[in-house]
């Protein structure tokens, strides 16, 4: 954990509150890379301390839209102030980072998650994709920032603007985003830092959600830098890397593992668990695995950053409550090509944390804790019963009526419902059990023999609901046995 003091960060929630006005936000941090000096870290909700808590809360007075923000200076200075990097298109310039909060809409923003560092060759075209997703499954639209959403701060000459993309008049070339976030940037003739020095460009990416009318809804922003590093890149017969050979140990690492732009879903308090890998096929190459946007809690075994070839690490995160929403994690594999550093892929995922699933309780539960019912009647078929109706068919033997066997499962799945565990594994059975027990007159019992063809009917739904109140249905409540069970 540290503060931000530098540029003394506070968060600007866009009605005129400011968090963190009296000692600047405080961070966990989640991922390092001690070579290339970077950290990724999670800004803490200071009302919240000393307990952790990444999520920070505000209350807004009215609905509307707000435009939070994160709007300080001291971006990393050139080559004249530091021996080690040289911040060619803003040193020292301004810093602010947008999004714009809908409130009252339950509409949420996109997210993402981005080393600090992204890695292209010299002279040569670079193209990677910027992540992106939104919890209320919107299509997004990726554009680069305006200059005064990514600084505040005056024009820093020979920048002309507050805040100037990698491009004129520090590289002939101007980089550029597709709609879909492929970000590409041909670095031929770009301004290099010093030799020895770290060359870097600072950038920015504004992500949108659309309507179904395709008007901007909400907005997240991405700022990173782009380091030009001295590596050779197969296919363009150029000796990108000046050691007088051209397209040797040109191959970027590529990851085995995990599926990259997949999305994986993971109720709060279960574990989500998956292995991560990358090789380089380039022998004699070893490979240095990382990450980005690793949330709060979450563990790499081996920690991260990790080397070799191939390098293999574990993911594992028991989320929380707290942690319910949209988080993209973004894996880097870097190779040592390079003098400073290699060729670099991305990989990046997508976890979804559902709220928790409250576990269906089964019949014998039910039936002997009458005063946990959520309610005390229910409609079964056509007709309504009180507790004192459902309680006496709980506990009454059902023998070899069908529906009398129906109508005790029909009674504790209802029950779990509306006691909030999730419906969905048996919406379509209670549907057909009332719809069966609605074709008789009056009420229970109706004398159904099992060996029937409405009884069959009537047996096999009852035992799809047996299986449900018995947790085997819903993810992560798992096995309860029966009291026939062995």
């Amino acid at each position: 954990m540290f503060q931000e003091y530098i540029g003394f960060t506070q968060f600007l929630t866009g009605d005129g509150a400011v968090i963190g006005s009296e000692m600047g936000l405080l961070y966990v941090v989640t991922s390092i890379d001690p070579v290339n000096e970077w950290l990724f870290a999670l800004a803490l909700d200071p009302a919240s301390l000393p307990t952790v808590d990444t999520t920070i809360t505000h209350t807004y007075a009215s609905a509307g839209n707000f435009t939070a923000a994160i709007d300080s200076g001291d971006r990393i200075s050139s080559a004249s102030a530091s021996n080690i990097n040289a911040h060619i298109n803003n040193p020292d310039g301004g810093y602010r980072v947008e999004t714009l909060v809908n409130v009252g809409t339950g509409n949420s923003s996109p997210v993402s998650a981005l080393p600090p560092i992204i890695l292209c060759p010299v002279n040569a075209l670079c193209s990677f994709v910027v992540p992106g997703a939104d919890p209320n499954a919107d299509p997004l639209h990726f554009r680069l920032s305006t200059s005064t959403e990514a600084s505040t701060f005056p024009p820093n000459p020979p920048c002309s603007s507050n805040f100037c993309q990698p491009g004129p008049p520090f590289a002939p070339n101007a980089a550029s985003i597709s709609s879909t976030g492929v970000y590409t940037w041909d670095t031929t003739g770009a301004t290099l830092g010093p030799p020895g020095s770290n060359t870097l460009y600072s950038t920015q990416v504004t992500i949108e959600d659309l309507n179904a009318a395709g008007n901007v809804e909400s907005k997240v922003a991405v700022d990173f830098f782009i380091q030009l590093v001295s590596v050779e890149v197969c296919g363009d017969h150029i000796d990108n890397d000046g050691d007088g050979q051209i397209d040797e140990d040109c191959n970027p690492p590529v990851f085995n593992n995990p599926v990259c732009g997949s999305t994986t879903t993971v109720n709060a308090g279960g574990t989500l668990s998956f292995t991560v890998q990358a090789s380089d096929p380039d022998s004699g190459q070893t490979v240095t695995l990382n990450v980005a946007g690793l949330p709060a809690g979450a563990t790499m075994t081996p920690s991260l950053p990790r080397s070799g070839n191939p390098v293999t690490s574990v993911f594992s995160w028991t989320p929380t409550a707290a942690d319910v929403g949209t988080h993209v994690i973004t894996f880097t594999a870097t190779d040592n090509s390079g003098l400073q550093a290699g060729l670099q892929t991305l990989c990046s995922s997508t976890l979804v944390v559902a709220p928790a699933t409250k576990c269906p309780l089964t019949l014998d539960s039910w039936k002997t804790h009458p005063k946990d019912w959520p309610v005390t009647s229910l409609k079964l078929g056509t007709q309504s019963y009180t507790q004192k109706d459902l309680l006496t068919i709980l506990r009454t033997p059902g023998k070899c009526d069908a529906s009398w066997i129906l109508a005790q499962q029909l009674i504790a799945a209802k029950l779990s419902i509306a006691n909030g565990s999730d419906s969905t594994p048996v919406a379509d059975t209670i549907q057909d059990a009332d719809s069966l027990l609605a074709g008789f007159c009056g009420r229970l019992a109706y004398n159904v023999k099992t060996s029937s063809k409405t009884g069959k009917k009537m047996v096999k739904a009852a035992n799809v609901l047996d299986s449900y109140n018995n947790g085997r249905l819903t993810p992560n409540c798992g096995h309860k046995p029966k009291e026939c069970d062995p």
